[in-house]
């Protein structure tokens, strides 16, 4: 952006879920917030480019903290009758047969999908490396973390050989960053699992990985037993003994992978899990819409989480288990089965929230001075008693414009 001044006006602007203007201004230089405040008080401030958008409410950019963007194509073809376990029985199937032109086509409309909701930054995880070069177009601020998988340890060389040559062939720039993914205890080997820990700390990659997401997982995970060894023998690869025999928290604590990670889900954590986490100054991640897709009766500990002060953000995770990759319809969720949090605490966890999550910079998921210029704006004409918070998330329709870096992005 160099040194490019962009001015905004707007009916209304949420700086952050504590700081709403009516009729405000913001300033970008150099794709970063340099002013805000009353467009009376900024309205003699010079700039390359002004946009005036009277009955529109501005705001942070969207943070999806959990997707997998490669699966994208796969909407619609997956049973929600089938138990975790079957589910990921299909995936590999369709998966398998999959061409390029369709995965590629899916990544587009799931990038699209993301803009078009008023998503500014993504967490992704993905095992073709076919998203970061996509990714990299479309403009949107990305992690991208490189998934591995293998659950027999003589084979961990291999796999992390293979980890280690898609991070490297991944060009990083001021929006996409490179992470890995050992992806969950029930199909990554302990030896796996901490050497893939080992090569993150070594070279400064952020982890994310799949944890306590049911309870089939935390019994294969203590005793070897249940849905997952079923699921392992069924496709050869059933290693007597393999299994951790401790609870996933547990486990991946021993291998170093929770050091500073993203833990995805957490559905059920176990009794000590969160000192665990704040020990290890680990993120948490939650997909609630996810959940519901497989009809899971759970009652998450997100609140518990929340006054922890671990860091929780939202995820859409993939459209083989949702039906949208709207990070709003998260929000709308957590409304819905926590109505004890207030709107001020959900509109947090879907912006600054996930940020943390992520571990983005400390202004990132604000419109606050030094903050990049990544906002959403949606068409809507306020009174005096409607919540500007509330309605960013409970609007349904596209936002009007998505910026990131204080670049207009197209969708």
């Amino acid at each position: 952006m160099s040194s490019f001044t962009l001015k905004i006006s707007a009916g209304c602007v949420v700086v952050d879920s504590s700081t709403i203007l009516d009729n405000a201004t913001v300033i970008v230089r150099e794709g970063k917030v340099s002013k805000v405040g009353p467009s009376e008080v900024l309205q003699n401030v010079k700039a390359d480019k002004v946009i005036r958008l009277k009955h529109h409410i501005l705001y942070p950019g969207l943070v999806n903290a959990h997707c997998h963007l490669e699966l994208s194509y796969m909407k619609g073809k997956i049973s929600r009758r089938s138990p975790f376990t079957g589910w990921i029985k299909q995936l590999i199937a369709i998966r398998a047969g999959a061409e390029k032109k369709e995965v590629d086509d899916g990544i587009k409309a799931g990038i699209g999908r993301l803009i078009q909701t008023g998503t500014t930054c993504v967490g992704d995880v993905t095992l073709g490396g076919r998203v970061p070069p996509i990714l990299k177009r479309s403009g949107l601020r990305a992690i991208v973390f490189h998934e591995v998988l293998g659950f027999d340890p003589n084979k961990a060389d291999l796999r992390l050989a293979d980890l280690k040559e898609r991070v490297e062939k991944t060009f990083t720039t001021d929006r996409l960053q490179n992470g890995v993914s050992p992806h969950a205890v029930y199909s990554v080997s302990p030896k796996l699992m901490k050497e893939t820990a080992r090569y993150a700390k070594k070279s400064g990659l952020p982890v994310a990985l799949h944890i306590c997401e049911t309870l089939a997982e935390a019994e294969f995970s203590r005793r070897g037993s249940g849905e997952f060894l079923s699921f392992h023998k069924s496709i050869g690869a059933h290693i007597p003994g393999g299994h951790p025999a401790l609870t996933p928290v547990n486990a991946v604590s021993l291998t170093g992978a929770i050091d500073n990670a993203l833990l995805i889900h957490m559905n059920h954590p176990n009794r000590g899990d969160l000192s665990t986490l704040v020990r290890k100054n680990a993120k948490v991640v939650v997909c609630p819409n996810s959940n519901r897709w497989f009809r899971r009766k759970i009652n998450h500990p997100i609140i518990k989480f929340m006054k922890r002060k671990i860091p929780v953000g939202l995820g859409t995770d993939s459209l083989a288990s949702n039906d949208d990759l709207d990070i709003r319809a998260e929000a709308r969720r957590i409304m819905a089965d926590f109505p004890e949090l207030s709107i001020s605490d959900v509109f947090d966890l879907a912006t600054i929230g996930g940020a943390r999550a992520l571990g983005m910079p400390a202004k990132y998921g604000t419109l606050q001075v030094g903050a990049p210029f990544d906002a959403g704006a949606i068409e809507f004409k306020l009174n005096r008693r409607a919540d500007p918070l509330l309605a960013i998330i409970s609007d349904r329709g596209n936002v009007s414009k998505t910026w990131v870096g204080g670049e207009l992005l197209k969708f």
